[in-house]
């Protein structure tokens, strides 16, 4: 029976998230893994070998890519994915033996929604931080809940989660704390679907509309970045923004280093401002950059700003740099892995945050996974950013479920900060977010396409964006003043 109950946690934890997206059978699985620890009092191995299979499952993708692009056999490129896995699983892990000695307390339900998005929060940023698909996401598309994000972000979906799950297993009040936590779900709930209700009508009211185009390349990355395949790529996006234009667009995206070259020094960057020129557009497009710095020569990952009249407007450097795929972390340790995998990068972080600007407003542009980390939008909102761009080239990924996690993620930064979110992938998922977290556009993977929408400035700031993540703060408070308590009481 423990073998069968371990088995449906992990399929029902798994087609939570994307491309399943089956929310409700999130809280179903959350149940089975608590009452596997908590009841069964099944044997740690078990329950670490099950949370490690669960990040498995949702993380495999990463041996495709490494095994694809990084010329090193499948045996080499499973390590990397192996140790990750490994070392995610170890937070819901340390959760179970911390929240099993909380669970005499009278406020058991309380301090395990505490301790685990405490948990979830230093997953995020220790080490630079790896916060892909942590629990609160599977709540997409559950628009109602996904919109109690501008309240507090991703970690306050995840406190009413747990504190939910958590009130099942408390050994004092049990009946009480589950209608407490039933209660704020509900009200969590309520409050997503006013939220979006009245920001629907908001933006139906808005005459204030710009037509927006992303262009997906689908360019292949076995060809990308090969010289003689430059001029045919720059082919392709003329071809798809002239077409946009001609659609009404009058800002065009186009991904991460969608020009496979230095546009600062390229003897094709005179095309691609004739390409803004011609049809009149702003231009915003990835693309690899350099800078000298104290006698060095440091290599960037850009966003330009091209102007209807053909000029750079601004750029953006990508500050949170992939660890092991634009940088090796902690080199003077680890040199010996671009050994093993030469497909590390040595990029250097950009050294600002800031929005670049249009006559249409501010775009907050995030390249690449800067997507799954909230900080940096809440820095774009804070200095005037009107809309949210999300850059990015998911080639890397193949057709694995990595593509729809990424879009899916995207989509949380449009709900938490009120802003429409444009998202151009060179291989997709490509589309439009709004507000609401309502998907407006969206393409299917590995196809050649440009699409057309209007999307509205937005200059509110939501509690999110004002307090960032407040629950974490009260949280710890929380959990201080019972380990004060504890030690109070122990000393008497």
């Amino acid at each position: 029976m423990e073998t069968i109950l371990i088995f449906l946690y992990e399929i029902l934890y798994v087609i939570s998230f994307p491309p399943f997206s089956i929310f409700f059978a999130l809280p179903l699985s959350l149940y089975l893994l608590f009452f596997l620890v908590f009841e069964k009092r099944t044997g740690d191995l078990k329950i670490f070998v099950a949370l490690w299979i669960s990040q498995i499952a949702l993380l495999y993708w990463i041996t495709y890519a490494i095994a694809e692009y990084g010329d090193v056999s499948l045996f080499v490129a499973l390590i990397p994915m192996i140790l990750l896995t490994a070392y995610l699983s170890l937070y819901p892990f340390i959760f179970f033996k911390i929240a099993e000695k909380f669970r005499q307390s009278k406020i058991f339900p309380l301090l395990s929604a505490s301790l685990w998005i405490i948990l979830d929060y230093v997953r995020s940023r220790f080490l630079s931080g790896f916060p892909w698909e942590i629990t609160g996401y599977a709540v997409y598309p559950f628009r109602p809940l996904m919109n109690l994000g501008d309240a507090g972000g991703i970690l306050l979906i995840e406190f009413l989660l747990i504190f939910f799950i958590s009130s099942f297993f408390s050994r004092s009040g049990k009946s009480m704390w589950i209608k407490i936590s039933s209660l704020l779900l509900i009200l969590g709930i309520l409050y997503g679907e006013t939220d979006q209700l009245v920001w629907e009508r908001i933006l139906s009211k808005s005459s204030n509309k710009l037509r927006v185009g992303i262009a997906q390349g689908s360019i292949d990355q076995s060809v990308k970045w090969s010289p003689s395949y430059r001029k045919k790529t720059v082919k392709i996006y003329e071809d798809l923004t002239d077409d946009l234009s001609k659609k009404g667009a009058r800002v065009v995206v186009w991904p991460e280093t969608a020009t496979p070259f230095y546009f600062q020094s390229s003897e094709y960057s005179s095309r691609i401002k004739y390409i803004s020129l011609k049809n009149r557009i702003y231009l915003l497009f990835g693309s690899p950059a350099y800078r000298y710095e104290n006698g060095r020569i440091r290599y960037l990952n850009r966003a330009y700003m091209v102007s209807p009249v053909g000029e750079i407007v601004d750029y953006y450097d990508k500050v949170h740099l992939v660890p092991f795929g634009e940088y090796l972390p902690l080199e003077k340790y680890l040199k010996f892995i671009e050994k093993l995998i030469p497909m590390v990068g040595n990029m250097s972080p950009g050294n600002e945050i800031k929005p670049l600007k249009t006559a249409y407003g501010k775009f907050g542009v995030l390249i690449c996974y800067e997507s799954i980390f909230p900080e940096i939008s809440r820095e774009m909102i804070r200095k005037g950013a009107a809309y949210l761009v999300n850059i990015t080239n998911d080639a890397w990924f193949g057709k694995t479920s990595a593509p729809y996690q990424h879009f899916s993620m995207a989509s949380f930064r449009a709900v938490e900060f009120k802003r429409f979110l444009v998202r151009s992938a060179n291989t997709g998922v490509s589309g439009i977010v709004s507000p609401t977290g309502a998907v407006l556009k969206e393409t299917e993977i590995f196809k050649r396409t440009g699409v057309t929408g209007d999307i509205v400035p937005v200059r509110y700031r939501t509690l999110y964006s004002i307090a960032g993540d407040w629950i974490v703060i009260l949280s710890l408070i929380l959990i201080l003043f019972y380990m004060v308590g504890v030690f109070v009481k122990w000393e008497r």
